[in-house]
């Protein structure tokens, strides 16, 4: 998972070390330099931090904490971390929707949730299983589903699906361009496509 701040930084969500950091760009003649922002407690057995968000209206990295099922939320710069959700399952990516509230992907039979603003009750959108990849435009959630082998399009608002792409072997990367095409990534072959979203 990585996310570009508007300064230009990275937050780079690490697996191997369950961690997120904060990389500014490097200069010439300068090293890279890199400050943890959130350290995990990776449970015993279980794989690390996937995909992360961002709220850039408080400056905070969104956290699918995949090891323990969490949705947390902690403000960069430094202050205290939020849980805003429980009993995910395993939680792999997260987008902000314009109305303040969360939609998250898990790799399981729930596939994406959505969560209130701030936190609260969580509510699982149907039509969707076995998820990994979540981006919002307006009302519009583009999400990957890794059992199915699609790339979906998921109406917050009316609750319907719309199947974008097909016998995608492994989609395990998203992203959208300004000009709202999506980039899909297939983790089994190697490739990048790029998708016109729905307009």
């Amino acid at each position: 998972g990585i996310v570009v701040r508007p300064d230009g930084s990275l937050l780079v969500a690490e697996q191997r070390s369950d961690r997120v950091v904060l990389m500014q760009p490097a200069q010439p003649f300068q090293p890279t330099q890199l400050r943890t922002v959130l350290q995990l407690d990776l449970a015993a057995g279980q794989t690390g931090v996937d995909g992360i968000g961002y709220d850039p209206t408080i400056d905070a990295v969104l956290v699918p904490d995949s090891a323990n099922g969490t949705l947390l939320e902690e403000p960069v710069t430094g202050g205290t971390t939020t849980q805003l959700a429980a009993g995910l399952g395993r939680p792999v990516g997260v987008a902000l929707v314009e109305d303040g509230s969360f939609v998250v992907t898990a790799e399981d039979a729930t596939g994406l949730v959505r969560i209130p603003a701030r936190g609260g009750t969580k509510s699982a959108v149907p039509g969707v299983s076995d998820a990994d990849d979540v981006v919002m435009s307006g009302p519009l959630a583009y999400v990957t589903s890794l059992g199915a082998h699609e790339l979906l399009a998921v109406d917050l608002t009316t609750l319907r699906t719309r199947v974008l792409v097909t016998a995608v072997g492994s989609p395990q990367g998203l992203a959208q361009l300004p000009d709202g095409r999506l980039v899909l990534t297939d983790a089994t072959t190697g490739t990048i496509v790029t998708v016109p979203g729905c307009g």
